[in-house]
């Protein structure tokens, strides 16, 4: 049996996505399973009974825009075919017969919680993006815990530089910021230090999901944990079961989070209190825009990528190309053929969004320069 897979075109290029497919097909391998990779340019014009053999009618869709997804389900509504919905949150009446997706009101309370354990009582909530519902859950529980947090939100409009700009102005009146991900959070770091703003000392930062990244550079950053290839596993068991259930058959499947605290909360760890706040989530309807175009996310991401998919030639192949070895050289020392050398390069290049080797070197020193430290990390 295959499991057809849908994604939203914007998202699919993010690191997340891609953790969440690599979940759904180790699941899928153990479940003995086919993954069908459907073309979302296209997926309207799909002979679905060929697609589906005449099996159950069902797809899960990665999709976390309040915009691209109601069509979406409209149209597969209309084709009587199951959605289970990856990532995105609808709304109670949304046509699905299945959600997975991270528990977003309880990460947020525990952030906010732990902040205010350690003290901190002036937070900003920083980079959401107005198109995902994920980013209005995460504003809606954010202002919902204190009336004093409704002027303190800072969307990015298509641009970290102009996100960070409209926060600068009120940065020092702030003793704590959110950032609403890890790619937001490695931003803000920056352009804070670029500001003569110190973190810790002057600001703690803390962000929703853990990558590598954010873990290697300095100060490393205290998140909550997003674990996206356990929603792909959770994905494919999830199918597995409603395939086997009648139509009536509807669940939802909430992955928790945990708190990882680093060194821009200055490894504080103070006792978790009980949350007392009840959190309304209403979302908005904010213009469409994608961050994620934005070239310094983009810069950020691909760096994920590559610590992502990096082995240990990998890594001996950055260092040799920091060290300007030439190819010849690099085939030598690292024992590559040179189709094997240039289908690593090749990978690389894909990676960074780069397009020779010399560029590849410059994105490579900006890479090697944020991973140069130990890790140090607190789990609660």
């Amino acid at each position: 049996m295959q499991i057809p897979i849908l994604i939203e075109p914007d998202y699919e290029r993010s690191a997340w996505a891609q953790i969440v497919l690599n979940g759904i097909r180790t699941e899928a391998a153990k479940l003995k399973y086919k993954v069908c990779m459907l073309d979302s340019d296209s997926y309207t014009t799909l002979d679905w009974d060929v697609v589906f053999e005449n099996g159950e009618r069902m797809v899960l869709v990665l999709a976390p825009s309040i915009f691209w997804a109601p069509g979406m389900l409209s149209y597969f509504e209309e084709q009587n075919i199951s959605v289970i919905l990856v990532v995105f949150d609808p709304s109670e009446t949304a046509p699905v017969r299945g959600l997975v997706r991270m528990d977003y009101v309880h990460a947020m309370k525990r952030l906010l919680r732990y902040l205010e354990d350690c003290g901190r009582k002036r937070i900003a909530l920083y980079g959401v993006n107005p198109t995902y519902f994920v980013d209005d859950l995460k504003t809606s529980c954010f202002k919902s815990w204190n009336s004093a947090h409704e002027t303190s939100v800072y969307p990015a409009y298509a641009s970290l530089s102009e996100c960070f700009d409209s926060f600068l102005p009120h940065a020092r009146s702030y003793d704590a910021v959110i950032c609403s991900n890890a790619t937001v959070a490695l931003s803000l770091v920056q352009h804070l230090g670029q500001h003569s703003i110190r973190v810790p000392e002057d600001i703690y930062i803390a962000s929703f999901g853990y990558n590598k990244l954010s873990e290697s550079i300095s100060p490393s950053i205290t998140c909550v944990t997003l674990d996206y290839e356990e929603v792909g596993r959770q994905s494919v068991r999830l199918y597995s079961w409603l395939i086997r259930q009648k139509p009536c058959s509807n669940v939802s499947v909430r992955v928790r989070s945990h708190l990882m605290i680093r060194e821009s909360t200055a490894m504080q760890n103070p006792a978790a209190s009980e949350a007392k706040s009840s959190l309304a989530t209403s979302p908005s309807t904010p213009k469409d825009v994608y961050l994620y175009c934005d070239p310094e996310a983009k810069r950020l991401q691909a760096i994920e990528s590559i610590l992502n998919i990096c082995d240990e030639t990998d890594e001996q192949l950055i260092q040799g190309l920091l060290n300007r070895l030439t190819n010849t050289q690099l085939e030598e020392s690292l024992f590559l053929s040179s189709y094997a050398l240039r289908y690593r390069l090749k990978r690389l290049m894909a990676l960074s969004h780069c397009e020779h080797k010399n560029e590849l070197i410059e994105f490579l020193t900006f890479y090697r320069k944020m991973i140069s430290k130990e890790e140090k990390t607190v789990c609660t």
